[in-house]
């Protein structure tokens, strides 16, 4: 469910995946298929310029109609209009799965001191989360962020690690630049005990406050997290 939120966003958000001259043979298409799916989905967001209402719909991955309304001016975008718009856009960072690649989308370090900083950062956060990072691990890696950050991740990765990677690329690119594009990023805390989740929810969002970040940070939890800043989805019944 959580994935599947984060695919259904960045769907939402794709400039390339608009099917312009070819929406009729898409639709043909998906009723000759019977593996395809259908979807529609609307969001409502907010720029620093006006408030927009987007909806979109899907046949598979392949977006067969979109329409952006914008709240200030009442005026609707659609189709390729729609898209050259959402272009314009400075669009969410998503990060959906734990490889190293996907947190260059946030900040790319270019230096070991940059890198070591990252380090100091995610062993602060550990630290002052009371979380044990090593149990998050499927194997234990000893080496610390900064050096083993090279390697192959394809092998073992933490989740939370991850996420202390995200938030302090995104901190060092806010205190670079001034600001940092909305970040939308998954993390598994199912190893995690409840008071554990709740210290990372609450650090996450002093951090975020502190740095004045924007991040929306999905997790893998079936149950309800109680805390202040999160925000539990609710099931919706066929």
């Amino acid at each position: 469910m959580a994935r599947d939120l984060i695919t259904c966003l960045q769907m939402m958000f794709g400039i390339t995946n608009q099917t312009i001259s070819n929406r009729f043979q898409s639709l043909k298409n998906f009723y000759n298929n019977e593996d395809s799916d259908i979807m529609q989905c609307c969001i409502e967001f907010s720029t620093n310029k006006d408030d927009y209402k987007l909806t979109r719909v899907f046949c598979g991955n392949e977006s067969v109609e979109t329409k952006l309304q914008s709240e200030n001016s009442n005026y609707i975008y659609r189709g390729s209009e729609a898209i050259s718009k959402i272009a314009k856009m400075i669009r969410p960072i998503f990060v959906p799965n734990g490889y190293h690649k996907m947190h260059l989308r946030v900040y790319e370090t270019r230096c070991d001191k940059t890198n070591m900083m990252i380090s100091e950062l995610i062993n602060h956060w550990s630290e002052s989360s009371g979380i044990d990072v090593l149990k998050t691990y499927s194997k234990r890696r000893k080496l610390p962020y900064h050096k083993w950050r090279k390697q192959d991740s394809s092998e073992e990765s933490s989740s939370i690690v991850n996420l202390f990677s995200v938030l302090a690329r995104a901190t060092l690119r806010a205190r670079v630049f001034g600001s940092c594009p909305s970040v939308i990023c998954f993390v598994d805390v199912n190893s995690l005990e409840k008071s554990e989740i709740k210290s990372l929810i609450d650090l996450v969002s002093n951090v975020c406050r502190v740095e004045r970040l924007d991040l929306l940070l999905i997790t893998s939890k079936h149950e309800d997290i109680v805390s202040e800043f999160a925000q539990n989805l609710v099931p919706v019944e066929n």
